[in-house]
């Protein structure tokens, strides 16, 4: 199973990104190599309602696992913070929204491209014609990220999470909790559920100088930004 180590440059934090763990459990290995003491910080969001069924996590932690219960705390803010709750469903439209509206520019733009791609002729006229379509889809990416990022930033602009009672409390909470462990994994699940709840939880601010480890969607929410892409839909080759 492909693993990597890399290094988290902000805190100093070792990462070992795995693979999903479905099949091949490699994880075990990878945390014996360690040779921590003390609890490891659980974070399960991505796997929604279910974060809690912790039984193979244990096993493979031995159980020094201590589920961080993302998900539930994220569950319990929006209905004890209705307002928050609203601003949320709000951003979360907007970017599905944004989404819908980015795909469908997104199809005319590889479609020329593609075209382009299959034309014959001199490659004096088609090479910069490829390369400008090309360059149109990567501005149209651009343009995209940086929306993403504003509709981010509006949100936090306007509920202000760390003045929220509720949401603060269950980030001193998750503090308190991570400051007496000795690593923390992340499991797989679903991406943007586990993002978004990191997110809005603080996660990363606590995480400090402990080792990472984590696998399958765990280890992409590590990363600086992540795209995903259907490689094998059933009308035909994706478009990476």
């Amino acid at each position: 199973m492909p693993h990597t180590r890399a290094t988290m440059d902000s805190t100093h934090t070792t990462a070992i990104l795995l693979g999903p763990q479905r099949h091949v459990v490699t994880v075990t290995d990878e945390f014996a190599r360690l040779h921590l003491d003390g609890k490891i910080a659980a974070i399960t969001a991505g796997w929604q309602e279910r974060e809690q069924e912790e039984d193979e996590l244990q096993a493979a932690f031995g159980n020094r696992a201590v589920g961080l219960h993302l998900h539930a705390r994220c569950e319990d803010v929006f209905s004890r913070d209705p307002e928050l709750f609203a601003a949320h469903r709000r951003r979360q439209d907007r970017l599905r929204k944004l989404q819908e509206l980015y795909r469908l520019r997104l199809g005319f733009a590889l479609d020329a491209a593609a075209q382009l791609f299959q034309q014959v002729g001199p490659d004096e006229l088609l090479i910069p014609e490829r390369e400008s379509a090309i360059a149109a889809v990567r501005t149209l990416d651009a343009e995209h990220l940086r929306r993403i990022k504003a509709i981010h930033a509006a949100f936090e602009s306007e509920v202000h999470p760390a003045r929220r009672p509720v949401l603060a409390a269950h980030r001193a909470a998750l503090k308190r909790i991570m400051e007496g462990c000795a690593a923390v994994a992340i499991a797989g699940g679903h991406v943007s559920t586990l993002l978004n709840r990191m997110r809005l939880l603080d996660v990363a601010a606590h995480i400090g100088p402990r080792p990472v480890l984590a696998w399958s969607a765990g280890a992409m929410v590590l990363t600086d930004r992540v795209v995903l892409f259907h490689d094998r839909p059933p009308e035909g080759a994706g478009n990476a």
